[in-house]
């Protein structure tokens, strides 16, 4: 079972992903819509989007 320092993370990359901003989950929004016909493309996105949401 993961420490409750782990857990005190992912709930503050949760908090960043979705506290502040509409853009980004719509961007998320945007992507899963996009895994329906350019799945490679979707990976790449998701991964931007993770990278940026961590650099804040």
């Amino acid at each position: 079972m993961p420490s409750p320092k782990k857990y005190k993370k992912i709930t503050g990359l949760f908090e960043r992903a979705t506290g502040g901003t509409d853009k980004f989950l719509n961007a998320c929004w945007d992507t899963k819509y996009l895994a329906t016909t350019d799945l490679d493309r979707a990976r790449h996105e998701f991964r931007r989007l993770a990278k940026q949401t961590l650099a804040s």
